[in-house]
């Protein structure tokens, strides 16, 4: 009787652990399927297995729905570049699995981080929340993805120069506060065309903006994803170039720049040419301050300015 009573407790307590599992499981599923009603994106990734679930609601498939958890990283890694405070970092860094168990350490915590997709104007929110737990231990979480690109889009209004496309020189102002802040190496290029004027004088404003528009996107396509490119105002344009830059590789982005800009533009069949001088100030090797930058760059701009007309006379 004694065993039999044992025996009958035992499977009682085996029939509710598979009930309350069940349980869990159906609870699971119900907020996974809620969770697909309202995000347009998201992940199981099971972390402790190297695997992940992959579900969408939008038409386009961006990755097998299922395979390894490493090559789901290493996709979206190379997809998006991360935005804000984390834009010098990967995401294959965030979604490590050190990262991750250093910042979610309980069910409440979680992390998200903002990203663009390479080359398009698609703005994404990815948030990492826990999903399971195994003897204390992170075993599979979340990675919700969310489309934030009209937030982006007012932002980019706010930022961009209507005619050429660029950023402004209000976004110009925010960058240069920002990257002095967080002190990180870092070139600032100033440039101003050379014989703009006569191009209005000659061929009207609207010939002029055109030039102008090409002039913006020399630029972009000669510089990396990484860096910033600004009109100031007028015939003035700026870069910001990441990273720790000396003179010499300084100068010969310039040059490039320069060599780009200067080939003629065909306008409505007029071969229209310009010329540029540019100046440039490193952080924080020439000052490290954003007034005693901004004074260097624009002193050696006007220098070669001067060189220019100069050589032109």
């Amino acid at each position: 009787m004694y065993v039999m009573k044992n025996t009958r407790l035992k499977l009682q307590k085996e029939k509710l652990t598979v009930m309350a599992v069940s349980h869990e499981k159906e609870i699971s599923d119900m907020l996974l399927n809620s969770l697909a009603r309202i995000v347009d994106r998201y992940a199981l990734c099971d972390i402790e297995n190297d695997t992940y679930e992959y579900h969408e609601r939008m038409a386009r498939k961006l990755y097998p729905e299922r395979g390894c958890y490493s090559d789901l990283v290493e996709a979206i890694s190379n997809r998006y570049t991360l935005l804000s405070e984390d834009e010098n970092k990967k995401i294959s860094e965030l979604l490590s699995l050190e990262n991750i168990y250093g910042k979610i350490k309980n069910e409440h915590d979680y992390f998200k981080f903002e990203c663009a997709e390479n080359n398009s104007k698609l703005f994404l929110s990815m948030t990492v929340i826990p999903a399971r737990w195994e003897d204390g231990r992170l075993t599979q979480y979340l990675l919700v993805s969310q489309n934030i690109g009209e937030k982006h889009k007012m932002a980019d209004l706010a930022n961009t120069d209507v005619l050429t496309e660029l950023y402004n020189k209000r976004y110009f102002d925010t960058i240069m506060n920002m990257r002095v802040q967080r002190g990180k190496a870092f070139a600032l290029i100033f440039m101003d065309l050379d014989f703009f004027k006569p191009v209005n004088d000659i061929y009207g404003h609207p010939v002029g903006d055109e030039v102008l528009c090409n002039v913006g996107k020399r630029i972009i396509n000669s510089i990396r994803t990484a860096d910033y490119a600004f009109r100031i105002g007028g015939d003035e344009f700026a870069c910001i170039i990441d990273g720790n830059a000396d003179e010499k590789n300084c100068l010969e982005g310039i040059e490039r720049l320069q060599r780009v800009i200067c080939n003629p533009y065909n306008i409505h069949g007029r071969k229209i040419k310009i010329g540029v001088s540019c100046g440039y100030a490193l952080y924080p090797s020439d000052a490290d301050k954003v007034e005693s930058l901004l004074k260097i760059a624009d002193s050696r701009m006007y220098a070669e300015k001067e060189k220019h007309h100069a050589d032109r006379r």
